[in-house]
């Protein structure tokens, strides 16, 4: 008896010019998701009407008719032209949630640029329009809006790609894109508790009575902290920081 072989899988050739193929249809394909946002709807709405809409046949029979072709997404349609012209497509695991990362920052690009456009023509002295607030909206805090859009869609990605459910890869896709930000908060909580200790009021006393006597305390000398105290007693110590340190004192 010959045993039974299973099938070789494909190999996928890279190469440079793969790579900025692949590029090319994240970029593409992202700006169609973003447009999809307004577009999609209504395609859903039309495919819907033409698969289940009632008809007076279906009435009657309680057979669904169909009337028109289903008609394709925004993405989809792109996804479609792309192939038409050669553009290859993410087929390892890697590479589809490399794309869905990519296009996820393609929208995320796109989104902040046009936020910057609808906040160019700001004036410092008028109010701001509703177009200058959706624009400040858009583009508030960049960098982190451009790491959460990667983790999260990274994350829902390799949860699809582990054979995980659609609820599993939402509830990732949520947990990575807070993530960032969740991490740049505690961060900036450590650094607070470790420069200001545990007491605000003490910190703005030891300032106030600083300020009676003519000049401002150190970090160390205001909140007391050890942490603080000993990065000061580093600095004092290093050339650069030493002469600070020692003027400091005098005064």
């Amino acid at each position: 008896m010959t045993p039974k072989v299973a099938p070789a899988k494909p190999v996928v050739e890279g190469g440079i010019k793969r790579d900025l193929g692949l590029s090319v249809r994240n970029v593409v394909e992202g700006t169609g998701d973003l447009v999809g946002i307004v577009a999609d709807p209504f395609i859903h709405a039309y495919n819907w009407l033409g698969e289940k809409g009632p008809t007076t046949t279906s009435l009657i029979t309680g057979v669904p008719e169909r009337r028109w072709e289903r008609q394709a997404t925004t993405r989809e349609g792109w996804g479609r032209a792309l192939d038409t012209m050669g553009v290859p497509r993410a087929e390892t695991a890697s590479e589809r949630v490399q794309a869905d990362v990519g296009r996820a920052l393609t929208g995320t690009a796109l989104t902040m640029g046009a936020g910057t456009l609808l906040n160019a023509g700001r004036s410092a002295v008028t109010n701001p329009t509703v177009a200058n607030r959706v624009g400040e909206f858009l583009t508030a805090q960049p960098t982190l809006q451009t790491i959460s859009s990667a983790t999260g869609s990274g994350a829902a990605s390799i949860a699809r790609e582990k054979g995980y459910g659609p609820g599993v890869q939402l509830a990732a896709g949520l947990v990575g894109g807070m993530a960032p930000g969740g991490i740049s908060a505690g961060a900036a909580a450590t650094t607070r508790g470790l420069v200001r200790g545990r007491s605000g009021a003490r910190l703005d006393q030891t300032i106030k009575d600083f300020g009676a006597s003519g000049t401002v305390p150190t970090v160390g000398q205001a909140t007391q902290g050890r942490f603080a105290r000993g990065l000061e007693q580093t600095l004092s110590r290093i050339p650069g920081g030493a002469g600070t340190i020692a003027t400091k004192a005098a005064t």
